[in-house]
């Protein structure tokens, strides 16, 4: 018998609900099967992903969207603020706005701080499961505390962009793996 789950996130997307990125609001148990009766289609075959970027500073943000769209991510969402971000994400949790397939994120933003995003992020387990990328110039204590919040990624800034666009290929890559259950 069907019945409403979570959603699957992330590395499914129900074709025909491809307006909410991500997720696929009916399906069989933990079965890569929607109630409409289509199979969960990977997001790596999907031609669009969506990447919400956190970056205040006009080179890095040019940088990051030119690096982004050559590893696959044509769609971005793009803020300034953490206090923004955060707003975004709880409207993409109520449904009102995309939920985003990844997320990269500067720590240094001026008067606030990316840390409070990654807070955010961490504490919500629906959007645990969104991949994230912290691309900043940090130092170990930093470090320490992106890799305590489960971020798995950390590019420097200082690091050439292909090493952003592998770590951004491979979400996009790694996204045609089993659903989230």
């Amino acid at each position: 018998m069907y019945e409403l789950l979570p959603p699957i996130t992330l590395a499914t997307r129900c074709k025909h609900i491809p307006d909410l990125p991500g997720v696929c609001p009916w399906r069989n148990g933990s079965k890569r099967e929607s109630l409409c009766g289509c199979k969960l289609t990977p997001l790596a075959a999907f031609d669009y992903a969506l990447l919400l970027v956190l970056e205040d500073d006009p080179a890095d943000l040019r940088l990051a969207a030119d690096t982004a769209r050559r590893a696959g991510f044509p769609e971005l969402e793009v803020i300034r603020t953490a206090s923004e971000a955060k707003a975004y994400l709880e409207k993409a949790t109520n449904r009102n706005v995309p939920l985003p397939d990844a997320m990269l994120i500067d720590l240094a933003l001026g008067y606030e701080s990316g840390f409070e995003l990654l807070r955010y992020w961490h504490s919500r387990p629906r959007l645990r499961e969104i991949p994230v990328i912290v691309w900043t110039i940090a130092r170990d204590t930093q470090l320490e505390i992106c890799r305590y919040f489960g971020v798995r990624q950390i590019v420097s800034k200082d690091d050439d962009p292909n090493v952003l666009r592998e770590a951004l290929s491979g979400i996009i890559q790694d996204s045609d793996g089993p659903p989230a259950s």
